[in-house]
């Protein structure tokens, strides 16, 4: 089964106990954008998921990112 993005992300926001209010604030979106981000409901931009990543301590392959968050929002 293949790692998805928004699974990452809740999984680390979670264990770090940061509410998806304080990251939505951090990252300038919404909660309910969060929210579905976690869900792999949809995927955010590059400059979004760099936020998230950043505040989240995630650490990544930027050229993946790129790759997947290019694709999604073509």
């Amino acid at each position: 089964m293949p790692i998805r993005l928004g699974e990452i992300i809740k999984d680390t926001r979670e264990y770090k106990e940061i509410t998806r209010a304080e990251l939505a604030e951090y990252a300038g979106v919404s909660e309910e954008l969060i929210a579905e981000i976690e869900n792999d409901h949809t995927v955010p931009d590059f400059d979004t998921a760099l936020l998230i990543h950043h505040f989240l301590d995630i650490k990544v392959d930027w050229g993946w990112l790129r790759l997947i968050t290019k694709i999604a929002n073509f």
